[in-house]
């Protein structure tokens, strides 16, 4: 029993070491050998939601937003976390998915109400996709929303909201 218990410790210390090892690739750049890696213990840990995130943002960070979509909708089954269902809504974004990006931000905005992207997020959908009236609707609830902790990421949001208002008007 302590055998196969230890076996066991040893072989998942290695994998838990590849991980490491794929991300660290990735935060170097290094696409090809990070994917190579994640792909490799992918089905070890199918299950483990840390990987699955962690896989995710690999795959996003290399541009395979398709692949991000179904990893994060695996690790949507479980749990879920408003960074998950950002890296999903820009996955469907970027892909030309707006239906799909508009319930992740939308989602999004409802797990975290104070922060500014996932709304500013949709207003460039609604912008790209001439929706005036919610264009409008989310400019007015951007621009008179509270700031918590100011930043000028709010700042530039706030900037950019309001010049495409006025130019609606």
């Amino acid at each position: 029993g302590s055998l196969v218990g230890m076996v066991y410790t040893i072989i998942d210390l290695k994998y838990r070491h590849d991980w490491e090892k794929g991300v660290t690739f990735c935060k170097k750049g290094k696409c090809e050998e990070s994917l190579a890696i994640m792909e490799q213990i992918a089905n070890h840990y199918k299950h483990n939601n840390d990987f699955l995130y962690s896989y995710a943002t690999v795959l996003y960070n290399c541009s395979f937003y398709e692949k991000t979509i179904s990893i994060l909708q695996r690790y949507k089954e479980s749990c879920t976390s408003y960074e998950a269902e950002l890296m999903l809504a820009n996955s469907y974004m970027f892909i030309g998915q707006n239906d799909m990006a508009e319930k992740s931000y939308t989602l999004a905005h409802y797990m975290c109400p104070v922060r500014f992207t996932p709304l500013y997020n949709l207003f460039k959908i609604y912008k790209r996709d001439n929706d005036i009236e919610n264009m409008k609707r989310i400019g007015n609830q951007i621009l008179t929303k509270r700031i918590k902790i100011y930043s000028s990421e709010i700042e530039i949001i706030r900037h950019n909201t309001r010049v495409e208002l006025q130019r609606l008007s």
